[in-house]
């Protein structure tokens, strides 16, 4: 699934790029398996299930969701293959800004993604050899500074919690650890939790708060009454303020449970790292990974560095097709620890754009860099 994920977000990036795909009669593709009634189904469940359950829509103000669905239903039905619709698909789903909203294109489409994508243009040795460690984990260490450096690729219990416990001893001779997630994409976020409680040295944990939206169609069917056949000015404002929010499907509540509660840290005091935190992350921290510099940044010996991340909070729902389509949509509204809504990404703490440093082929000295830039902000 993670790397299904990855696919995905390059597919996006493509997107945005405004290719157009050109096939001939040559072209060998088995693309045409929809429906004109199945590619209206759908699109109509996809906006059925935005408007329901998409907790995001005060991040983009400037869509009206029912104008937007009717101005792309021509296109929809126009199009002329499988792959045509799924692009149509995609870039309708951008226009809600959130990184838990995309397509998952069935198997039988990402198998021809080599003769459905043009070529780019042919990469250099440098930029190969950037790409294959911004993919890798990495650990380097630099006694004479005091620093230790960690980067973590992937929420997996083998590529987090595992890489980052079989290289703890090293990590606790040293006073300073960077963490760099800056192109960790995301994963399983369970993967993640022994590994905050290690790095955050407090007994006591939070987990961030986040908000759904909730329905009732009673309070909603009052709500209608009062709407249509009253004078606003005679409705009181206390029944506005219950009852409205359910009639514009516009009300929230916070999770309860999971993510509003404190539990405590299962590592022991004596085990705990002691040192100083520094966690790197930008614009291809999603998911899981920006929930790990969120909770991170709770902590009282935690820094956090970087650009905005992806914005690929909370939970998102799969909607499952026939066609073989999964379509995402995100249905909680994420906070920081200071109650700031955060949906759209996190903002670290300090802000640096770290992107050139991953291109310098001598790692000691990239870390010698990283250390550099920590201490300019100190």
């Amino acid at each position: 699934m993670f790397m299904k994920i990855v696919k995905l977000l390059f597919i996006s990036t493509i997107f945005s790029l405004n290719y157009t795909t050109i096939f001939t009669q040559n072209d060998s593709l088995d693309i045409c398996r929809i429906s004109e009634e199945q590619k209206i189904f759908e699109f109509s469940k996809i906006y059925k299930e935005l408007y329901y359950n998409f907790a995001n829509m005060s991040d983009c103000p400037e869509i009206n969701i029912d104008s937007l669905f009717l101005s792309y239903i021509p296109s929809v039905i126009k199009t002329e293959n499988d792959w045509e619709y799924f692009k149509n698909i995609q870039q309708f789903l951008r226009k809600f800004n959130n990184g838990h909203v995309y397509i998952a294109y069935p198997d039988y489409i990402l198998n021809q993604l080599d003769k459905l994508i043009p070529q780019t243009k042919e990469k250099t040795k440098e930029e190969e050899t950037s790409e294959i460690f911004l993919k890798s984990n990495t650990f380097i260490t630099d006694f004479k500074n005091d620093f230790a450096y960690i980067k973590l690729t992937e929420c997996s219990n083998v590529n987090f919690q595992d890489y980052f416990f079989n290289n703890y001893d090293s990590i606790s001779k040293f006073k300073n650890l960077i963490v760099d997630v800056w192109y960790n994409v995301g994963g399983h976020g369970g993967a993640t939790y022994l590994v905050k409680e290690a790095l955050l040295d407090q007994d006591t944990l939070f987990y961030y708060p986040e908000k759904a939206k909730t329905h009732n169609s009673f309070l909603k069917a009052r709500a209608t009454v009062k709407i249509h056949y009253y004078k606003q000015e005679d409705v009181p404002q206390d029944f506005k303020s219950k009852y409205y929010s359910y009639y514009y499907n516009n009300n929230f509540e916070t999770i309860d449970g999971f993510f509003d509660k404190y539990y405590l840290n299962r590592i022991d005091d004596s085990v705990r790292y002691k040192g100083n935190v520094y966690v790197i992350a930008g614009e291809m921290t999603a998911s899981a990974g920006e929930n790990f510099i969120l909770c991170m940044s709770d902590g009282k010996n935690v820094k956090t560095f970087g650009k905005k991340t992806n914005g690929a909070f909370g939970q998102p729902l799969v909607v499952f097709f026939k066609s073989g389509a999964q379509i995402f949509i995100n249905t909680t509204k994420t906070y920081d620890y200071k109650n700031n809504e955060i949906s759209t990404g996190f903002v670290p703490e300090y802000d640096y754009d770290f992107s050139e440093l991953y291109k310098i082929e001598d790692k000691q000295e990239m870390l010698l860099k990283f250390i550099e830039i920590i201490k300019s902000f100190e």
